[in-house]
């Protein structure tokens, strides 16, 4: 996956060095390239990306609390991130919720993605050992 997020990173770069070769000096960066580079931010550091692609750290954090603000902050409305160790557990672990994502990526890079339906439970235990092995 990390090989995914440097390509992108270093295609938005390239868009930025293609701008700055072909623009009008003392042009803002267009709304459009700042719109990608802040894509960038759900993925990688905003350090970062600003020393990649030349921008100005505090722009940069000013431009992504102007879109999320008009857009509405989607991580609040996704829920948060939770790391589950590949270690075994050690008692069955049974999740049930109807408000719920889980996904999970393995090494080969394969995404497995669980949408428990009405709260009906499920087993996470054997669900992580299967794709994991997988």
């Amino acid at each position: 996956m990390a090989k995914n997020k440097t390509t992108t990173l270093a295609r938005v770069e390239k868009r930025f060095l293609y701008w700055r070769k072909t623009r009008q000096k003392r042009r803002p960066i267009p709304d459009k390239l700042w719109g990608i580079a802040c894509d960038l931010a759900k993925t990688l550091p905003t350090t970062k990306i600003c020393k990649r692609l030349g921008l100005n750290h505090n722009d940069f954090k000013r431009r992504l609390k102007q879109l999320t603000a008009r857009h509405g902050n989607q991580e609040d409305d996704q829920g948060q991130f939770v790391r589950i160790d590949s270690k075994p557990l050690d008692q069955p672990h049974v999740f049930s919720t109807s408000n719920c994502l889980i996904e999970m990526q393995n090494r080969n890079g394969s995404i497995l993605k669980i949408f428990p339906i009405n709260g009906q439970p499920v087993e996470l235990d054997s669900i992580i050992r299967s794709f994991t092995r997988g």
